[in-house]
């Protein structure tokens, strides 16, 4: 088991959907097409059952590598970020 960001890794997912930082609904709407959940670690747009993308699985194998807690650190620009009274705000 590893940890990334506070978030448990028991294993390395097959799908968007059953990954931790996966965040969505996991019903069909009315029309049968499938809503889109969050992806909270990347900040994207993803469906329940889209591969994991090159950029996780590679992140998900070196962790399991190192193993521990792992921290991953985005790169932002500084004029992005505002802080206010102890809370950073990331303008996207």
């Amino acid at each position: 088991m590893i940890t990334i960001n506070g978030t448990e890794f028991h294993e390395i997912p097959c799908m968007c959907g059953v990954c931790p930082f996966y965040s969505g609904d996991t019903s069909f709407r009315f029309d049968g097409k499938e809503r889109a959940g969050f992806c909270m670690a990347f900040r994207k747009k993803k469906r329940k059952y889209d591969n994991i993308p090159a950029r996780c699985s590679k992140l998900f194998k070196k962790g399991f590598d190192i193993g521990g807690d792992l921290v991953i650190v985005y790169d932002v620009d500084v004029d992005d970020v505002v802080v206010d009274d102890d809370v950073v705000v990331v303008d996207d």
